[in-house]
């Protein structure tokens, strides 16, 4: 009986219904178990025919893009038995949801093309190896990366069975990158052991790709251990022969790492221009989580080089970036630098929803960066707004973070802790933290950041102490390195505190000039947040000098950048505790000559 007769006898009977006959003739089932029950009735023969003659159907329709159906053809030539052929569409489906960092999806697919790629020959040898790395990646994408090990693991077992050198190599170094660069899994000494045999076989081997990689760890692995000279000269090794081999993607990698490792020693513009060169590599490769994490360390220099606009904007566009792709490691790095910008600007409420949310995620992802510069940041804020309490113990987390996972900011975290306990007037457990950083400030690991960060600390300790020698004495100690390194974040609050401490020395002149610069600087780079507090110093020295007209238009000044930061301070009870400060209700309170 002809197909389309039983076609016509099944509808008579109510079990298939006319879909449609144009532009093809198409029919469905009243019901899946009857459609169940059609297809068992089959001999396995015939199935399998009937799946491979669809398969090839949908294949001819869909010759120019079969990723689109990649899934539903790897189904069926796997139900065929044509193994060739559903492994082709099982790691194209692979790829087509790594495209889309549909991670999981992706991982699944992965899997079940590895499955049939060992079933094969040694001739899909190459094949295999590429699809445990591809699912590693997407494991490691996933934060699943003890799964992502377990997979290198059984890699490099099944090159060493197979006596395949090669497969034995890629499965080494995606191993080294994982113990380099995993949080949860770092661990330099197998960084260094499984580094050198890496190494010692991609010479072997003269596969100088897999140099780039191993190198790449290296410099990893040396910047986490805070010697980020050593970790340059790893990363200018990866840099000139990923050049040497016309390796674009392979470059693209090492500039984003060589960026952040010249950041850590302060070279920021040749952090900048080698970060620029990797973006414009991301772009043209469509590799958008590197993007992201590109233009996140983009902002955070843009920041600290003082253009907060600049840095808004880059972080904007690599949250928006990690946010479509489900990359909480990405947003969580995006959000600090807008965190930071949008504090300067005076901008409060959106600074603390940035630090909140970028913890947040840094906790789920297992990121331990800004889960202690965020907090300390907070502890910064919330003190400088009026809640102390609630300061010192975001302070006390961000140090106890720092030292059980970041101790390159280690420092970060106790000056925020100290300048708590400076607001508090608790000056003798102020002095205990300062005096337990300073002997790191000699260090020539240290993030520049994180040593400015006590340095400034120490400074605002000095001054309440009186000791305005000691205080200016680190001044003119950071200030050569900050203008040395173009650091123009916090160099108002440096300028400011310099002008304290020479008008505590009796020099008023240049006290005065030192105030002048920190305006000049605060107004330049748009730093409200700074400006307030120089304008009211400013206010109140020619208030004492006599100059009434002068003190009274610096308040002025300083009353509508209060103004506009209780505005943008949010409904957290932070715009009530800052209005209540006595420094901020002074400048609110009418004096002779306001208006009634």
């Amino acid at each position: 009986m002809a197909v389309i007769d039983q076609l016509h006898r099944l509808e008579s009977v109510g079990l298939v219904r006319l879909a449609q006959s144009q532009p093809e003739l198409e029919y469905l089932f009243r019901h899946a178990l009857v459609q169940d029950a059609a297809y068992q009735s089959l001999l396995r023969r015939e199935q399998r025919d009937l799946h491979r003659s669809v398969g090839e159907l949908l294949e001819r329709a869909h010759a120019e893009r079969p990723e689109v159906v990649a899934l539903v053809l790897a189904r069926h030539f796997s139900e065929a038995g044509d193994e060739p052929r559903a492994l082709k569409y099982f790691a194209l489906a692979a790829d087509d949801a790594a495209r889309r960092y549909a991670n999981d999806e992706a991982i699944m697919h992965y899997s079940r093309a590895i499955e049939l790629a060992r079933r094969a020959g040694p001739e899909r040898a190459a094949e295999l190896c590429g699809l445990y790395l591809r699912r590693g990646r997407a494991q490691e994408l996933s934060a699943r990366d003890r799964e992502a090990l377990a997979g290198y693991e059984q890699l490099e077992a099944l090159g060493r069975e197979r006596g395949d050198r090669a497969m034995e190599l890629a499965a080494l170094v995606a191993r080294t990158t994982l113990y380099a660069s995993a949080r949860e899994m770092r661990d330099p000494e197998r960084v260094q052991a499984l580094s050198a045999q890496a190494l010692g076989l991609a010479r072997a081997l003269g596969d100088r790709a897999s140099e780039i990689e191993i190198l790449r760890d290296l410099m990893h692995d040396a910047r986490e251990r805070s010697q980020f000279q050593e970790a340059a000269r790893y990363g200018e090794q990866s840099m000139a022969l990923a050049r040497e081999l016309g390796l674009r993607e392979a470059l693209g990698y090492t500039l984003n790492d060589l960026s952040l490792t010249y950041m850590m020693l302060g070279q920021l513009a040749r952090a900048q221009t080698v970060r620029q060169e990797a973006a414009a590599l991301w772009r043209e490769l469509g590799n958008q989580p590197m993007l992201s994490e590109n233009l996140s360390y983009a902002a955070i220099t843009d920041v600290i080089t003082g253009k907060l606009e600049a840095a808004l904007a880059g972080a904007g566009e690599a949250r928006q970036i990690s946010r479509a792709i489900g990359n909480w490691w990405g947003e969580a790095i995006s959000l600090m630098p807008a965190a930071m910008a949008g504090l300067r600007l005076g901008n409060i409420a959106d600074a603390l929803t940035a630090m909140n949310e970028s913890i947040r995620l840094a906790e789920q992802a297992g990121l331990a960066p800004p889960q202690v510069q965020m907090r300390a940041d907070l502890a910064m804020v919330q003190s400088e707004m009026g809640m102390i309490q609630s300061a010192g113990e975001m302070a006390q987390l961000a140090l106890a973070k720092a030292e059980e996972s970041f101790p390159i900011y280690r420092l970060y975290a106790l000056a925020a802790l100290a300048h708590v306990y400076l607001l508090k007037g608790q000056l003798a457990e102020a002095a205990a933290l300062v005096e337990k950083g300073i002997p790191d400030l000699e260090r020539e690991d240290l993030f520049p950041m994180s040593r400015l960060a006590l340095v400034i600390t120490a400074v605002e300790l000095g001054l309440a102490q009186g000791d305005y020698g000691r205080a200016l004495f680190f001044i003119e100690m950071t200030l050569p390195m900050m203008r040395g390194m173009g650091i123009r974040y916090d160099l108002p609050v440096v300028l400011l505190l310099k002008a304290q401490a020479l008008a505590g020395l009796g020099q008023p002149a240049e006290a005065r000039a030192a105030a002048d610069e920190a305006r000049a600087e605060a107004e330049a780079t748009q730093a409200r947040w700074n400006l307030q507090s120089i304008l009211e110093w400013m206010s109140a020295q020619e208030q004492a000098a006599g100059n009434a007209r002068e003190a009274r238009a610096l308040r002025q000044q300083a009353r509508e950048i209060a103004a506009y930061i209780a505005a943008h301070a949010g409904a957290s009870g932070l715009r009530e505790s800052y209005l209540a400060l006595p420094r901020v209700r002074a400048l609110f309170a009418p004096e002779e000559g306001d208006a009634a």
